[in-house]
């Protein structure tokens, strides 16, 4: 017992400091715990109110901003989203396929089959529910969605999901859907040259996770132009209207699309690690390693878009 006290009284700071995070430990995992059935709780409601067609669940605050949309017009989404979701379940393939937009189709699923194969049957394997939560507000409409079992059927909520994001556009006044984290395609048409190397940068894609900007690069010059050695992975970014800087995937791009002997041209689609923000706005893309022969200094171009 002499012993115990001993050990206790020399050690004393260490034993309550490890009791101390014993004890934060176990409150977080009950707190934890305690959030993950909370959330359940509201995935199963919300998915009992959209199997109901009960559309007055439809979402209108966004989670990563301070917008909100009119009754109306989650109404209106919500319903969409629910089209596609029942023609999925419904095995009408061809019909889910026609609410996708023409652009998602053209970046993503050129063909009613390739929806199939690359969508339709690794998700919709059995009948699915689905809770949906509005992600961004920024001329289009971004749903967070989370694809799960039927709970209509299991009478449960599985802690097993696929996460994806839908986006709500506008084609010939009827909505369609951008979906597989496809937000939307627009077109920019800006262009500037530097000693005879024209850069026309042609539209911009954007995806959850980064964003596509394709490019039409023309070596106009009687001299061999490397658009970018590679040496860096920070030469060639994009900068948004906040002065932030996201870099490209240069690994991404081969060699030789970069090298131009005179009269060349060549179509780039460079990838930037830029996840979706409606409160990041592109400003201005960057190419700051450009070589042509004969001009010692390294050349930079700045194209606002």
């Amino acid at each position: 017992m002499r012993r115990l006290r001993l050990f206790y009284q020399n050690n004393k700071k260490k034993i309550w400091t490890i009791i101390g995070i014993v004890v934060l430990g176990l409150v977080l995992i009950r707190l934890a715990n305690y959030n993950i059935q909370r959330e359940k709780e509201e995935i199963r409601q919300n998915i009992a109110n959209t199997t109901e067609r009960n559309v007055s669940y439809a979402p209108s605050q966004s989670i990563i901003s301070d917008t909100n949309l009119t009754e109306e017009k989650a109404e209106e989404n919500i319903e969409t989203i629910e089209k596609f979701i029942d023609f999925c379940n419904n095995s009408q393939i061809e019909e889910a396929y026609n609410l996708l937009s023409n652009d998602c189709k053209e970046e993503l699923f050129p063909t009613v089959e390739d929806f199939y194969n690359n969508y339709y049957k690794d998700i919709f394997t059995e009948r699915k529910s689905y809770d949906a939560k509005v992600w961004g507000t920024s001329g289009v409409v971004t749903y967070r969605i989370k694809i799960l079992k039927d709970i209509m059927a299991s009478g449960k909520v599985e802690d097993e999901f696929i996460e994806d994001y839908y986006t709500i556009v506008t084609e010939e006044e009827t909505q369609k859907l951008n979906i597989k984290n496809f937000v939307n395609k627009t077109e920019i048409n800006k262009n500037k040259s530097i000693e005879d190397i024209e850069f026309n940068v042609l539209n911009k894609k954007i995806y959850i996770d980064y964003e596509e900007i394709e490019v039409e690069i023309k070596n106009n010059s009687d001299a061999r132009v490397v658009i970018d050695t590679k040496e860096n992975t920070e030469t060639v970014f994009i900068r948004d209207t906040k002065g932030i800087g996201y870099g490209w995937y240069g690994h991404e791009i081969a060699n030789n699309l970069l090298e131009l002997e005179p009269g060349d041209t060549v179509n780039l689609t460079i990838k930037f690690n830029k996840i979706y923000n409606t409160n990041r706005k592109d400003a201005t893309i960057h190419f700051t390693d450009i070589h042509k022969e004969g001009v010692e200094k390294t050349l930079s171009v700045e194209i606002g878009i």
